[in-house]
């Protein structure tokens, strides 16, 4: 099966990396345990005082109560991420296009609270060559500590766009590299690619040119 050209607002592009499931679940693999600790801790916590309260035991302790109820929500949050990247690795909207005319981008954006952070915004993307200053991989660290993988593209007018590769299959370099590749893309221009001319062809003499030997 042969690629798949899309139109954009940038002219022809093509899908520069594939999603991949299996890097966002990986890289969540660190989170199930705590998370499951902290939420089923939370719970047990804010349910042990509540029952003591209903059985007659004592009041509830609104310290430990607090404490528990802050224990869930980290552990939420910690579980929602994980949700959140299982979903988005399937998601057709998710995407990173280029051509020789710019790129085309479809990335996830920041959860949706209402939805119990477990859903997420889509942020699309459309930017020219010509707008663009600088763009490059990318490497997020916190405290020298490497927290996410990103290509990072600069606009002259000072905008920035950061496409997580965590969704994408291979590394930022390789994805770098094929984003360059697509810039140089000639049978995507209107038209297709210029035809080659042949070493040994010479260019015809138009109809108002006369030879030296017909003068």
């Amino acid at each position: 099966m042969g690629e798949t050209v899309h139109e954009s607002g940038v002219g022809p592009v093509v899908d520069v990396v594939t999603r991949s499931r299996a890097k966002p679940l990986i890289a969540s693999l660190i989170w199930v345990i705590p998370g499951a600790i902290l939420f089923g801790g939370g719970i047990w916590m804010v349910a042990y005082e509540l029952n003591r309260s209903l059985s007659g035991e004592g009041s509830i302790e609104g310290a430990i109560a607090v404490i528990g109820a802050v224990i869930i929500v980290v552990g939420w949050v910690l579980w929602s991420t994980i949700i959140r990247r299982w979903r988005a690795s399937a998601d057709e909207r998710v995407y990173l296009r280029a051509g020789p005319g710019g790129v085309s981008v479809g990335h996830v954006g920041f959860p949706r609270i209402l939805r119990l952070l477990t859903s997420y915004r889509i942020l699309t993307s459309e930017f020219a060559w010509d707008q663009v200053k600088t763009w490059y991989p990318h490497v997020i660290r916190v405290n020298g500590i490497p927290t996410e993988s990103t290509i990072e593209f600069v606009g002259n007018d000072g905008w920035q766009v950061s496409v997580n590769t965590l969704y994408f299959s291979g590394g930022r370099e390789s994805i770098a590299q094929a984003v360059a590749a697509a810039m140089e893309r000639s049978d995507l221009l209107p038209g297709g690619p210029p035809p080659a001319v042949a070493e040994d062809e010479e260019p015809e003499e138009s109809d108002g040119c006369v030879s030296p030997d017909q003068a």
